[in-house]
């Protein structure tokens, strides 16, 4: 194979990787409400997902879900659907969207009990279901949506605090997407020709 063609093939390769790379940042996140409950969680700019992997509660004021149960995720939404975190993201939750989690209360396997009452209800981070009323996403990110406090009490935390720290890119390698392979094919098209070429000279 020539210096040239060689050349090619990793110009190739290289435009290839450059067009599958993702520019997304993973943040790692604690929200704490006044010390009785304790979230932490990845918000991954590539999914647009918030990822909770833990929940503490302190002096049972919550309860808390079975070990088996985490991860739970939750997707940034609007009232008229997805919404695209900022790579930038600077923490905040917007009073038009919020993170919210395909499992309702009553979805969740509570260490406590089983919870089946209020099945509409959504965790959520930065918006809440009103009760018998649609999805609220005016609030921000110092609101959580209903947790179960005992058998068929509920608290909506209003004053939480998050700390949002940039943690990187994500680990996972890159997804080739679909814009990747008319790339390619250009690519190998022009190779093709150049081979073609190289072959008639002779």
């Amino acid at each position: 194979m020539s210096k040239l063609l060689k050349k090619r093939m990793a110009c190739a390769v290289l435009a290839l990787a450059t067009a599958n790379s993702a520019q997304a940042i993973v943040y790692d996140v604690s929200i704490d409400w006044e010390n009785y409950l304790n979230w932490t969680g990845v918000v991954d700019t590539t999914t647009d997902t918030f990822t909770l992997t833990s929940w503490t509660t302190i002096e049972g004021r919550t309860f808390t879900p079975l070990a088996d149960q985490f991860p739970i995720t939750f997707t940034a939404q609007t009232a008229t659907g997805s919404f695209d975190v900022a790579d930038s993201w600077d923490g905040t939750i917007g009073s038009d969207w919020a993170f919210v989690s395909s499992m309702t209360l009553a979805d969740v396997d509570w260490i406590e009990s089983f919870y089946s009452s209020f099945s509409d209800l959504y965790l959520a981070w930065g918006g809440r279901a009103g009760l018998f009323a649609p999805f609220d996403y005016s609030d921000n990110e110092g609101r959580l949506g209903w947790v179960p406090t005992g058998a068929g009490l509920l608290t909506s935390p209003h004053n939480v605090v998050s700390v949002v720290t940039e943690a990187g890119a994500p680990s996972l390698p890159a997804v080739p997407t679909p814009t990747s392979f008319p790339l390619m094919a250009t690519l190998l098209g022009g190779t093709g020709l150049f081979l073609r070429r190289r072959k008639k000279a002779r």
